[in-house]
């Protein structure tokens, strides 16, 4: 219950955006409480079984696209006019905190 008020939260503040990204989905069983929210929702994870799990489970009704990304490596090559990660910072070393938040800023577009 206390995750699910957290994607409230943040459906909340997005609500109207149009192309949203999640980075660090896990699951994403509770990103569709976003896309309700935004136009277009991206959720991405770097662990492959996560997304493969989400996209079996994956309702017609909230559309999401899920990708494999590990946001360590690289930004996401697509600009977002917002985005969001809950539960990841704290699992984030803290020498790659700098490579986590500056590829964060390159997925994002100029006013995102």
């Amino acid at each position: 219950m206390f995750t699910a008020s957290r994607y409230k939260f943040v459906a909340k503040v997005l609500s109207g955006y149009d192309n949203v990204v999640e980075v660090g989905c896990g699951d994403g069983f509770c990103s569709r409480i976003v896309k309700q929210e935004v136009q277009r929702l991206t959720i991405t994870d770097f662990d492959p079984l996560f997304i493969e799990r989400f996209i079996d489970i994956q309702s017609d009704k909230w559309p999401i696209i899920a990708k494999v990304h590990d946001i360590l490596k690289d930004s996401i090559k697509e600009d977002f006019d917002a985005l969001y990660s809950l539960y990841v910072m704290e699992h984030i070393a803290p020498e790659l905190e700098d490579v986590y938040l500056t590829n964060i800023k390159k997925s994002l577009t100029a006013n995102g």
